[in-house]
């Protein structure tokens, strides 16, 4: 009996974090921004607005990370009789490993540099599309929207794996 409610304790801890997670995820990235880029006057203000949002939002992802830790430790040491179940378990530790690493590099590096080349791109003419900061920006930007897909696609994996 009590075997069955911690596993349910832990299938219900890892679930909401993820459901929050990532379908914040995907409502920034689906709704949020483009219906910012086209409600705003400027493409500095809709960028303001998004950043802002997704700083906010890093708050949520932190205490989803540490929900989610907590079902899969609750997990683990509920089946250390089961050795059957380790392996499954064991590659959701190493995704969520992976997604917790990219959560880290984008906010506390690529953001930060975004936010430096941003504001060394508003010093030059915003028509100048040779500027090297420019095309530095652009770059970051897209390396960060490729790490919020990946996420977003682990998590929906990690979903998956939540059901057996």
């Amino acid at each position: 009996m009590e075997f069955e409610f911690l596993n349910r304790v832990s299938f219900f801890l890892q679930s909401i974090s993820l459901t929050i997670w990532i379908g914040g995820s995907l409502v920034l990235m689906l709704v949020v921004a483009p219906a910012a880029f086209k409600t705003f006057s400027s493409r500095q203000d809709a960028g303001d607005f998004v950043g802002y949002i997704l700083e906010r939002f890093d708050y949520v992802v932190i205490i989803s990370i540490i929900f989610f830790l907590i079902g899969i430790l609750i997990h683990v040491i509920n089946v250390a009789t089961n050795p059957m179940k380790k392996p499954l378990y064991q590659l959701h530790l190493i995704i969520y490993c992976i997604m917790t690493i990219l959560v880290v590099i984008g906010k506390l590096i690529i953001r930060p540099m975004i936010n430096r080349t941003r504001k060394k791109i508003s010093m030059f003419s915003p028509s100048d599309l040779d500027n090297p900061f420019r095309k530095r920006f652009v770059f970051l930007h897209r390396l960060n929207y490729v790490i919020f897909l990946v996420n977003i696609v682990f998590g929906i994996l990690l979903l998956f794996l939540n059901q057996f």
